[in-house]
């Protein structure tokens, strides 16, 4: 929306020439303005995509589906339908999108072994459409999860991409 900060997290290959690219593809926007700051590089090997193509679509509670009410625990099955699985105790990077939101509200994304924390990995409202990138450890059952806040009853539907897998040793997790 015109005025709207809007910040996330992505991941790109770097070419052969050593540069990313940045496409504009909003209709009806003539310019945007763009800050980039690079957080991590890794070698290619590091993480691995989700599929030969690209992402994997988790989960779309729009298409059908129930949206998450306050509270509520959605987990869901890592990997693509075919290809290597991803194995409990490595990472996924996943893109979290909530939209149709009732009220302002927050989810966390968590391992299927471990409740989620009262920490937030995206926030959204009433008419917001904020993605934001997330990183969780997939449960020995291959999964992952994702809880809705109960602040304010919010209801939400959740679009969830996996966008890549990585294997334990490339993350810490801190001691709690």
């Amino acid at each position: 929306d015109v005025g709207s900060i809007d910040p996330n997290v992505a991941v790109s290959q770097v070419g052969a020439d050593g540069e990313i690219c940045f496409t504009n593809s909003s209709a009806g926007s003539p310019s945007v303005d763009v800050i980039i700051d690079q957080l991590l590089t890794a070698p290619a090997a590091t993480f691995r995509p989700s599929s030969d193509s690209g992402a994997v679509r988790l989960v779309d509670t729009r298409d059908g589906g129930t949206a998450l009410a306050p509270g509520e625990e959605r987990c869901v099955t890592t990997g693509p339908s075919s290809g290597p699985a991803v194995l409990g105790g490595e990472f996924v990077v996943v893109n979290l999108t909530p939209v149709r939101a009732s009220a302002r509200g927050f989810g966390s994304l968590h391992s299927s072994e471990v409740p989620a924390s009262g920490t937030s990995n995206v926030n959204y409202d009433v008419g917001s459409i904020d993605p934001n990138v997330a990183i969780a450890a997939v449960g020995e059952d291959g999964r992952v999860c994702f809880t809705n806040a109960t602040a304010g009853d919010p209801t939400v539907d959740l679009v969830a991409d996996q966008l890549l897998a990585a294997p334990s040793a490339v993350f810490r997790v801190p001691a709690t």
